[in-house]
């Protein structure tokens, strides 16, 4: 029985090249996300105010103090 002899240190064989990755990475999209998000709740936010009437765009708003 022959006994094979390994190499002292173990080189992987990386002939075959890697793909690139397809899209944006995964932090990447989880930023997208919570950006969009917030901004669909900031314009919400906005748009309840108009709607409630309790947003007036005149110079009254600038005499009003600040809490």
């Amino acid at each position: 029985m022959a006994t094979q002899t390994l190499p002292a240190v173990f080189i992987p064989d990386h002939t075959e090249a890697a793909e690139p990755a397809a899209g944006p990475s995964l932090l990447r999209r989880i930023y997208d996300v919570m950006v969009e998000t917030q901004t669909r709740r900031a314009e919400q936010v906005i748009a309840r105010y108009r709607r409630d009437g309790r947003l007036r765009f005149t110079p009254d708003v600038n005499r009003e103090p600040h809490l």
